[in-house]
């Protein structure tokens, strides 16, 4: 069986992800935004790499807390580059949808 390119192209933007923190729940509005924030912030400050993925599609509001990052990103065939913003890497639906749930 034959890897694709999408395929060899996650694993390779993966391959380096040592530790995965999910935040979920099966309510809406009990703070999983801002405790993965926290989270991440307070990881990044102990000197670690971090990337935060915020992948809701009802109402993605991680982007809030990063209001100074300008919403532009820089992409090619392999995908959209993460913002750089308060020490660590960060994604999100939000920074894509203008405010509005996808």
């Amino acid at each position: 069986m034959s890897i694709s390119f999408k395929e060899k192209l996650i694993k390779k933007k993966t391959n380096r992800i040592r530790k995965v923190v999910m935040v979920c729940s099966g309510k809406g509005g009990v703070g999983k935004s801002t405790v993965s924030y926290a989270i991440a912030k307070a990881i990044s400050e102990s000197g670690k790499k971090v990337g935060l993925l915020d992948l809701d599609v009802h109402g993605p509001v991680e982007h809030l807390f990063f209001k100074e990052v300008k919403k532009n990103f820089s992409g090619s065939k392999e995908g959209l580059e993460p913002i750089f913003s308060d020490g660590m890497k960060v994604m999100s639906l939000g920074f894509l949808s203008k405010d509005e749930p996808i």
